[in-house]
């Protein structure tokens, strides 16, 4: 700019000692070379209608008569137009009086060439250099700020992007879809396109008949095809793919103005329909990647473009609003006129445009300095004579002062600064965009990610991120196992995932193929720190976004609610905000988080220096994290435990069942009753929730482990023996095993053992007591099964209740209760005969309890019949009905102190319950008890004790009793008795 200035003014000095008074001339020919401003003197007839003008001696609208004169000719000069002024140079003769003569003076315009040449040419570049230089500088300097600047612009263009519509899951729609996807069908389009687009280039004026009725014929048939391909993409894609699909929504766009324009024979719009089919040669250049790439780029550097465009709006506006404060109400004059003004503010802005693009905005400028007495200053009958009108407070003068500067501003900002920059942020798309073709690919981005490498971890992200573009803190390690290096985990050349082998978009929506599992992670210390570090800064991320949603939520338009009676402020602003989405962090900000502790030698100085002033609290946050990871693993150790032995537990339950032939039966029976429940659900339309028969009653039994066989216990075979003997029956049916053991319950305990070998070996013989008084075994029913007989529940129904129609069966549940532990429920009996045994004569009778979860109070049929009616839970739902829990407020509130008192908060999807927590109850596992015998209840015997212990108290209060009586009657004896 000093530059600039000092270009000037020197230009200027020098301007006014070669020209000063040498432009001027005399308005009419009265005066011309030889003669001069003596001459110029009385009226001259016009030619053209011989009217009779003044002659005066005049300067034209530029000169160099005073330095701001030369100054404001210079700067015309430097907008290139000068051409008025350069002959009015080379006509100028030394004396100031004389007229000027044609081409005196050639030599003249050796000034003002040079003048361009250096001002308009090189200053004003050099200014425009340094404009785009700064807006280049905002990128970096260095090689490593370069790099960033791109890296990051990668990320924000490469950011997931989903469409607004699915398309359709048919299968009909599939196989459309795949044929439309076809090398076959792409090639098909493709040609059409080309020989449509030769042809309309062979149209002509004055055409023959017979080409003309060819050119109509290869329109018919180029209209079909283009007609089928838009309803392919409508059956194909459905409706929302015209949306979402702004290339199939210009193609339908020209199938409807070209059947409009065919079937109306409007010429108008066949001739629209015409250039907008010339348009489809931009789809065969897709096919070109250099130029996909660089169309690609183009659309998504759209947002930047209306940026430039709006910022030209708002300092155009700006000038055009001040235009018509100023000039709104000047007289016309030689530019200045209907089709350049400043009345209003639309004639403004098209005037400025008009000024910015090229026009004679000299001619405006003079126009808008006229003054008094070629203008009227103020309408008023006190300034005017003879004005009859109404008074006004202004004229139709412009204004001298500000008609300069305004116009100087308007070129140097509108058009030098503003244009300028949009030019180099069109440059530095172009620039990016050959950075990006041009890019070579390096697995360790030495020079940069390539777009395909770019391309891939934007695909990695997508496979967690469930088409919101946010992922959660909880999803980092799957995300960096699935990158690949050096911004992840994964090694090149090796799988995603297990579960992501490969990845393929079908039907709509990403389906993964597993058929060869393999995992390739081998996370070094340095990419366990590293990913530390990186969840640690994450979390110090989402606490900064709650705390500025905190303000949002106290700050914004939610504080008139905080006095309204009976309504909860933090409630309503929860309700109106999806509070979950607070903890979601977007795409371009996960993936820098993640490039600034995985490539820190690529982030600059300056990216560092800012983010110093996050590091304290993301070290706190990472000593946080360390104590809590500790804690959590011990928790997980605990779990660990328990799980795999409950997994051994029930694979050993597994093995056994498959060389026990009873409980094989069992199992085959309880397939074929949960099959004809399913069955029947289906043939009356309802869930098989509706035809499992809920209990009317439940018992409570109490089991007791024990460790040996009681002396005084009573074998079952002898108690079957006795029972039929007693009824006068023989041992024929299994059945009379239950009965006898049902006659045994009001006054003994049933003895009975865990028959899988594995549970005998770990818990000395797995013998139990149980007490079954209460039992009555309501609704339970004998079910003969192959060479056994069950006694169960009739648990399931044969019809659907309804209203007016009730289920008349009811049953008992009998729940066995180790202390506090639910043991299990007594799902079945199973009785049968087998051979005797030696030194035991007849058939002996074996009675098997099987312990279990019903089928109907199972989690498994929980979830089936939650998912079947669509009453699961959301995480939200489930979270606001956590908040409504006194406990939960007062922990929350606790975390809120916590927060406040300086210590990280961190993210978690569960609570940690640290090592003195528990694992959550789970179902009871099965478990298979024969009866062994009867035992005495306990019962008889404590009252015996109890007995026996109320005379031995007695006796001892009595003696106590007798000795303070002897006490009391010997005075002389010492304390120590």
């Amino acid at each position: 700019v000093l530059f600039s200035l000092f270009n000037y003014f020197t230009f200027a000095i020098i301007g006014v000692g070669l020209f000063a008074g040498n432009f001027s001339r005399c308005s009419t020919p009265r005066a011309d070379y030889p003669l001069g401003h003596l001459e110029c003197v009385g009226g001259y007839p016009r030619l053209d209608d011989g009217v009779l003008v003044p002659s005066a001696w005049i300067n034209p609208i530029n000169h160099f008569d005073s330095f701001g004169d030369a100054v404001v000719t210079l700067f015309r000069v430097n907008t290139f137009k000068y051409v008025e002024i350069l002959y009015a140079s080379m006509d100028a003769t030394p004396d100031v009086n004389q007229s000027p003569l044609e081409d005196s003076h050639r030599e003249n315009c050796l000034f003002l060439v040079t003048y361009l040449i250096i001002g308009g040419l090189f200053c004003m570049n050099l200014f425009v250099g340094f404009v785009v230089d700064g807006f280049n500088n905002s990128r970096g300097a260095t090689e490593i700020e370069l790099q960033y600047t791109k890296t990051v612009r990668q990320f924000s263009v490469f950011r997931p992007r989903y469409d607004y519509f699915s398309p359709p899951p048919y299968r009909f729609n599939v196989a459309l879809r795949a044929f439309a996807e076809s090398t076959t069908f792409q090639t098909f389009s493709a040609v059409c396109v080309s020989l449509n687009v030769i042809f309309l280039l062979m149209d002509h004026a004055d055409p023959v008949q017979a080409f003309t009725d060819f050119m109509l014929v290869q329109t018919w048939i180029f209209f079909l095809e283009l007609a089928f391909e838009v309803l392919l993409f409508l059956v194909a894609y459905g409706p929302g793919s015209f949306v979402d699909d702004l290339w199939k929504a210009f193609d339908l766009f020209v199938t409807v103005s070209g059947g409009l324009g065919l079937m109306s024979g409007d010429r108008m719009l066949t001739l629209e329909s015409k250039a907008f089919r010339l348009l489809r040669i931009i789809r065969l250049m897709r096919m070109v990647k250099p130029v996909r790439v660089i169309l690609e780029t183009l659309v998504q550097s759209l947002p930047q473009v209306m940026n430039i465009l709006l910022l030209l709006f708002l300092v155009y506006s700006m000038f055009a609003v001040v235009a018509v404060q100023v000039f709104g109400t000047t007289k016309y004059g030689v530019r200045l006129g209907p089709t350049a003004n400043f009345e209003s503010y639309p004639y403004a802005m098209a005037t400025i445009w008009e000024t910015i693009g090229g026009d004679e905005w000299f001619e405006l400028m003079y126009d808008t300095k006229v003054q008094w007495p070629e203008c009227t200053p103020v309408f008023a009958p006190n300034d005017i004579y003879d004005y009859e009108g109404p008074a006004y407070s202004f004229g139709d003068c412009g204004s001298a002062i500000v008609s300069n500067p305004y116009f100087f501003a308007t070129i140097l900002i509108g058009k030098h600064v503003m244009l300028t920059l949009f030019i180099g942020m069109i440059l530095d798309n172009f620039s990016f965009i050959l950075d990006q073709v041009g890019s070579p690919e390096d697995k360790d981005w030495k020079t940069g990610a390539s777009p395909e490498q770019m391309q891939e971890v934007t695909d990695c992200f997508k496979l967690f991120d469930n088409k919101k573009a946010t992922l959660s803190i909880y999803q980092l390690p799957a995300l960096l196992a699935a990158m690949p290096r050096p911004i992840g985990f994964r090694d090149h050349g090796h799988s995603i995932d297990p579960c992501f082998e490969k990845r393929k978009t079908f039907e709509g929506e990403v389906r993964l193929e597993t058929h060869e599992r393999r995992r390739k992670i081998k996370p070094t210390n340095m990419d366990l720190a590293s990913a530390m570090m990186i969840k640690a800064e994450l979390n110090v991320i989402v606490n900064e976004q709650r705390r500025v949603e905190d303000v949002k939520r106290y700050m914004g338009w939610t504080r008139f609610f905080v006095k309204a009676p009976g309504l909860d402020k933090a409630t309503l602003v929860s309700r109106i905000r999806n509070e979950e989405e607070v903890e979601q962090i977007d795409f371009e900000t996960y993936l820098l988080t993640v490039l600034h502790w995985r490539m820190p030698h690529k982030v600059p100085l300056a990216v560092k220096i800012i983010r110093y002033r996050r590091l304290d609290e993301v070290i706190r946050t990472v000593q946080t994290l360390v104590v809590r990871n500790s804690f959590s693993r011990l928790l997980a150790l605990r779990v660990q435990r328990t799980v795999q032995h409950s997994i051994k537990g029930r694979v050993d339950r597994y093995h056994w069942e498959g060389f026990d032939e009873h409980a094989q039966a069992r199992r085959l029976r309880t397939r074929d009753e949960i099959s004809t429940a399913k069955a029947d659900a289906a043939n009356f339309e309802v869930s098989v929730g509706l035809l499992l028969r809920k209990p009317t009653g439940m018992v409570l039994a109490k089991i007791s482990p024990i460790r040996e066989i009681p002396s005084n216990m009573l074998e079952h075979r002898v108690s079957v023996l006795r029972w039929s003997r007693d009824q006068g029956v023989q041992l024929r049916h299994g059945s009379m095993g239950f009965k006898a053991m049902q006659s045994m319950l009001k006054t003994h305990d049933v003895v009975v053992q865990r028959v899988e070998p594995h549970i005998q070996a770990q818990h000395g013989g797995g013998m139990y007591q149980i007490a079954l008084e209460e039992a009555s075994f309501k609704g339970w029913g004998v079910v003969p099964h192959h060479a056994e007989e069950v006694f169960s529940p009739q648990t399931l129904m044969n019809n659907v209740p309804t209203r007016y129609k009730t289920d008349p069966i009811q049953w008992e549940r009998i729940d066995c209760w180790e202390g506090d532990r639910l043991f299990g429920s007594l799902l079945d009996v199973q009785t049968w005969l087998e051979a005797p045994q030696k030194g035991v004569t007849g058939m002996q009778s074996v009675v098997r309890l099987n312990m279990g979860t019903h089928y109907y109070a199972s989690e498994k049929m929980r979830v089936y019949q939650e998912l079947k009616h669509g009453h699961l839970e959301t995480a939200h739902q489930k979270k606001r009905e956590a908040t409504q829990n006194p406990e939960e407020q007062r922990q929350l509130s606790r975390s809120s102190s916590r927060r406040s008192s300086g210590i990280p908060q961190l993210i978690s999807s569960r609570r940690v319950s640290f090592v003195y927590a528990e694992a959550e109850p789970e179902e009871p596992l099965e478990a298979s008890l024969q009866v062994l015998g009867y035992v005495k209840k306990k019962t008889e015997e404590k009252e015996l004790v109890l007995e026996e212990v109320e005379k031995k108290v007695a006796r001892r209060v009595e003696q106590e009793r007798v000795n303070s009586a002897v006490v009391r009657k010997a005075p002389l004896l010492s304390t120590h008795h």
